[in-house]
C-alpha cells in the first residue's frame, strides 16, 4: 500500500513475495520500492510505482525468517548501496547488510547488550563504514516485557533507547521522519503511529490491511 501521512490509500500492488515483512524506497533512483517477505527461498523484489516487478534479489537466507528492510544510499555511488534487514536464527537476530547490485554480503551484527537480544522488526540504517568498521541503525524491539522501544545501535553496541508509550503492541515497520520523528508500525492495534524523539505520539492511523509488516517514509515523493 502506498499511503499519505494521514492515512489514505493512493495505491495499491499486488505483493510479489507471500507473507511481506518489509518495504523501502529505492532511495537513489526514487523510481520504485524494494519488498522482503517469509517465501522459502526468500527473496527481496523491486517493484517499480506502475507495478512492475524489475528485479529480483536472491540470498543466501533460505529457511530462516527475515523481517523488515531498508535501502541504504552510499554516498560514494550506487555501487555502494545495501538492503538491510532483521534475520532471526535460532536463538540469535541479527541485522544483515547485503548489496543492492548482486546480493554479496557486506555485514552482519547481533543484538548483544549484555547478552543476546531478540524482539526485533524494523530497521532504519544511519550509516555504514568498513574503512571505520561502523553500522548504525535504528531498530524498532518489542521487548521480553511487551513494552516497545527505538533503540540506536552501533556495530553491535546499544547507543540510546527511546521508550514509547505502553498503548503501542508489537511494533514491526520502522521509517526515520525528518525533524528526529519516526514512523512505526503497531502490529497488535493495527495501526501506524507518529512519534517524536521523545517517543510521545504525535499522530496516528489505521493500516488497510490486517496484518501489517514493513514501512518506509519518502518525504519527497
Amino acid at each position: 500500500d502506498l499511503l499519505s501521512l494521514t492515512g489514505a490509500v493512493l495505491e495499491q500492488y499486488p505483493a510479489p513475495v507471500q507473507k511481506v515483512t518489509g518495504v523501502s524506497h529505492d532511495r537513489r533512483a526514487r523510481n520504485g520500492f524494494f519488498v522482503i517477505g517469509r517465501d522459502t527461498p526468500a527473496s527481496i523484489v523491486k517493484v517499480s510505482w506502475a507495478g512492475a516487478t524489475v528485479a529480483t534479489i536472491n540470498n543466501q537466507f533460505t529457511g530462516t525468517p527475515v523481517r523488515g528492510l531498508d535501502h541504504w544510499r552510499d554516498d560514494a555511488g550506487a555501487d555502494g548501496d545495501m538492503l538491510a534487514f532483521e534475520q532471526h536464527n535460532g536463538n540469535v537476530e541479527s541485522v544483515q547488510g547485503i548489496f543492492a547490485v548482486d546480493a554479496g554480503t557486506q555485514f552482519s551484527m547481533g543484538f548483544y547488550n549484555g547478552a543476546f537480544q531478540a524482539g526485533y522488526y524494523g530497521i532504519s540504517m544511519l550509516n555504514f563504514s568498513e574503512a571505520a568498521n561502523e553500522i548504525l541503525l535504528w531498530a524498532a524491539h518489542t521487548q521480553p516485557d511487551a513494552s516497545t522501544t527505538i533503540e540506536r545501535w552501533r556495530t553491535g553496541g546499544l547507543q540510546a533507547t527511546i521508550y514509547l508509550p505502553s498503548s503501542i503492541k508489537d511494533v514491526r515497520g520502522l521509517a526515520r521522519g525528518t525533524q528526529d520523528d519516526f514512523w512505526v508500525v503497531d502490529g497488535t492495534n493495527k495501526k501506524v503511529v507518529h512519534v517524536n524523539a521523545s517517543g510521545v505520539v504525535l499522530d496516528s492511523f489505521a493500516t488497510p490491511g490486517t496484518d501489517p509488516g514493513g514501512l518506509s517514509f519518502d518525504p519527497g515523493f
